[in-house]
């Protein structure tokens, strides 16, 4: 299902509260497709890179954005030429 989502064009594709979708604990599978946009025709190794700078899953501790624990650190395989979208899938453990 999708989780979330960003039209602004501007690069900034969350953060975005999973909680509401992970049903039971155990093994979790997130999905993350890219697409390029109206201002980028192809997304390149570049725009990859700087969106997997902080692409991950995080636990947010009380509200408090200083107390944030990552789960699990979302890395993407190397491109070596522009595509038009990318797509690549995680699993990760949730209690």
């Amino acid at each position: 299902m999708l989780a979330g989502q960003s039209h602004e064009n501007n690069g900034i594709p969350g953060p975005y509260k999973l909680n509401q979708y992970i049903t039971n604990s155990g093994k979790q599978i997130v999905k993350m497709r890219i697409s390029a946009s109206s201002n980028e025709k192809a997304i390149t190794p570049e725009i990859l890179g700087e969106i997997g700078k902080n692409a991950g899953i995080y636990l947010l501790l009380n509200k408090d954005f200083a107390n944030i624990r990552v789960l699990k650190k979302l890395e993407f395989p190397q491109i070596d030429k522009p595509v038009a979208s990318y797509e690549f899938k995680w699993e990760f453990e949730a209690d």
